[in-house]
């Protein structure tokens, strides 16, 4: 804890910090709210999950991309446009009124967060001080856990306000990061690393998946893990909706329960990872943890309805 303290009065990682909590809350009020305001304009069936899909598949196709413009122009530059023109189309959602610009803007949102989250964590080795890296994770994990516990419920109630408001706020809060990011200091590479070709970028990403298998296995469990988390959301809502006849807005609830128990496994990690990891690889824990929740998510299913028992 006194580590925390300390690093907390480090004017850089503090800002950083600072943003990393903006980007979280605004991510997941934004989570919660989307899927209100489309069922309430368009309906709570394709358009829902054509929605959720939308934020979701630029996070995977774009990725590979992000890496190179993040080495060339420097993570603070690209991080701070990437959040005033989020925070921008954000703000504009709930004035669409056709499908199709809803559906582009959400797209466009999904792509300018292959650019923020990966921007900012590239900057945390900039600002922590030597001694202080366990720390740092730890505080980054915490922010993470911030936006999922306290996001969905700002994001329950604030729509509850209007839609218009409400995303204003969302927006506010992301282009706020930005103004904390902007005199961020940049890594300085050398001049053969600073660079990057958008050309060469396919090869070199399939050689580095050819040359190391735990990564491969890594990425088809990022991927399969992106797509279940879309998945899971829409099921959520209509569960929500279908089984127990509650509020569109009431999904929150679960969103927030989801958040409590990230903010527990994180309790738990702290607790037991080292003892875990004498027994097992980082690698082999990882599969063991993601399998583990994919059958918990099947083991929704399962759960009475809202006639016969409770959610």
């Amino acid at each position: 804890m006194t580590d925390w303290k300390n690093l907390l009065l480090v004017p850089r990682f503090r800002a950083l910090w600072v943003a990393l909590v903006c980007v979280n809350l605004g991510s997941w009020c934004l989570l919660v709210a989307l899927p209100v305001l489309v069922a309430f304009r368009f309906g709570a069936g394709t358009a829902l999950v054509v929605s959720l899909a939308w934020r979701i598949a630029p996070k995977i196709l774009l990725a590979p991309a992000s890496g190179v413009m993040l080495r060339r122009y420097g993570a603070p530059r690209v991080v701070g446009v990437a959040l005033v023109a989020e925070g921008a189309v954000v703000a504009g959602l709930p004035w669409c009124q056709d499908f199709t610009i809803l559906q582009l803007l959400v797209a466009c949102i999904g792509a300018l967060d292959v650019f923020v989250m990966p921007g900012l964590l590239s900057m945390r080795s900039v600002v922590t001080p030597k001694g202080f890296e366990l720390a740092a994770n730890a505080l980054c994990s915490m922010a993470d856990r911030i936006g999922k516990t306290i996001g969905p419920a700002l994001g329950g109630l604030a729509i509850s306000v209007g839609f218009e408001p409400a995303f204003l706020g969302f927006g506010l809060v992301t282009a706020l990061a930005s103004c904390l990011v902007a005199r961020l200091p940049r890594i300085v590479r050398p001049a053969s690393a600073a660079g990057g070709s958008f050309q060469r970028m396919p090869l070199e990403f399939w050689t580095m998946l050819r040359g190391d298998p735990a990564l491969t296995g890594l990425l088809i469990c990022a991927v399969s893990y992106m797509v279940l988390m879309g998945g899971l959301r829409p099921f959520l809502f209509w569960a929500n909706r279908d089984w127990f006849g509650a509020a569109d807005s009431a999904w929150t609830g679960l969103m927030v329960a989801q958040g409590l128990g990230a903010v527990a496994g994180a309790l738990i990690a702290a607790t037991f990872n080292r003892a875990l990891l004498r027994h097992m690889s980082a690698f082999s824990l990882t599969m063991v943890t993601g399998m583990m929740e994919g059958l918990l998510d099947l083991a929704l299913l399962l759960c009475p309805g809202g006639e016969t028992g409770a959610w």
